[in-house]
């Protein structure tokens, strides 16, 4: 478990800024984040899901492993650009 500013939201019943208080790797493709509403008022606090939808690019790594992911339709490989290759 982490926790951290990295990740933040708007909370859903007041519009104000989250932040993250606890994460939990639950499978390789699924992590659950449990957030804080920062507005003393509201004080809201919820748990949210983060998972890929989709893949744009294979990994690079050798023996990567097959995790599930589907790849983005209608977008190959030859069309995508990196910039910052």
């Amino acid at each position: 478990m982490s926790a951290g500013p990295s990740n933040s939201t708007q909370c859903p019943y007041c519009g104000v800024r989250c932040r993250t208080v606890k994460t939990r790797q639950v499978t390789d493709v699924y992590r659950e984040i449990t957030y804080l509403c920062t507005s003393e008022e509201c004080a809201a606090m919820f748990v949210a899901a983060l998972t890929p939808v989709r893949s744009l690019n294979e990994s690079s790594l050798p023996g990567r492993r097959r995790v599930g992911v589907p790849f983005a339709v209608g977008v190959s490989p030859n069309q995508m650009q990196f910039p910052f290759l």
